[in-house]
C-alpha cells in the first residue's frame, strides 16, 4: 500500500469524543475521496488538510507548482460532483417519497 492510498486520518482528524459520530464522519469522508489517484490523495493531506501552500506542496511532492494546480482543481470538481450528485439523488428520493404520501 503507498503512502497515500488513503486520507491521513491519524494526522488530521480531531477527535470530538463522540465515537460513533467520529466514525460516521470518517465514513463520509472515505466515501467522498474514493476514487481519487495517490496523487490527488497527497495533494488532500498536504494542502487541504496540511495546509500547505501549492508552492510548498510542489516542493514535497517534487513537482510543479502548476502541476499542483492542475491536482487541486482535479480533486476540488470530483468533490464537486460527487456532492452534487449525492443531494441530487437525495432530493429525488425525498420527492419520491413525498409523491407516495400523497396518494
Amino acid at each position: 500500500m503507498g503512502e497515500f492510498e488513503h486520507w491521513d486520518r491519524e494526522v488530521h482528524f480531531e477527535s470530538s469524543g463522540d465515537a460513533r459520530e467520529e466514525a460516521e464522519l470518517v465514513a463520509q469522508i472515505d466515501l467522498l475521496l474514493e476514487g481519487l489517484t495517490p496523487r490527488m490523495l497527497e495533494v488532500v493531506n498536504l494542502i487541504f488538510l496540511g495546509e500547505l501552500s501549492q508552492g510548498e506542496a510542489a516542493r514535497r511532492m517534487g513537482v510543479t507548482r502548476k502541476r499542483v494546480q492542475a491536482l487541486t482543481l482535479a480533486v476540488r470538481s470530483r468533490l464537486m460532483k460527487k456532492v452534487i450528485d449525492e443531494r441530487t439523488e437525495e432530493l429525488m428520493e425525498s420527492e419520491m417519497m413525498r409523491s407516495e404520501r400523497r396518494k
